[in-house]
């Protein structure tokens, strides 16, 4: 996505006064998948804790200044050995803090070469 956003940005670098920018935040656990809404135009939606939580996440991206931001248990989960410096973060609906890795330009840009 961030490589896609980096193309579209070039090809409208003439146009914009900023480029476009895009938070990401990612969670793991379940969810509730479904379709919803009339028979003709439904939509799929995700639903539960770890959809909220992955969305608050997000809107962390844009306090820690950083565009990708992965839950701890996540980043446990993918097996990878990725061990960007963990942040303790408040998100609403938690009583805990949860530790977060927050990727900046720099190690994003290591992360997918």
């Amino acid at each position: 996505m961030f490589e896609a956003l980096d193309s579209l940005n070039e090809r409208l670098a003439g146009e914009l006064e900023t480029p476009l920018a895009i938070g990401i935040g990612i969670h793991t656990g379940q969810a509730i998948v479904g379709r919803m809404g009339p028979p003709k135009t439904p939509i799929i939606s995700a639903l539960g804790d770890s959809v909220n939580t992955a969305a608050r996440l997000e809107r962390m991206t844009r306090e820690l200044g950083a565009p990708l931001v992965v839950s701890a248990e996540t980043l446990r989960a993918t097996g990878l050995h990725i061990s960007p410096a963990l942040t303790q973060v408040s998100l609403r609906g938690r009583t805990a803090t949860m530790p977060v890795g927050a990727f900046d330009e720099v190690s994003l840009r290591e992360l997918l070469v």
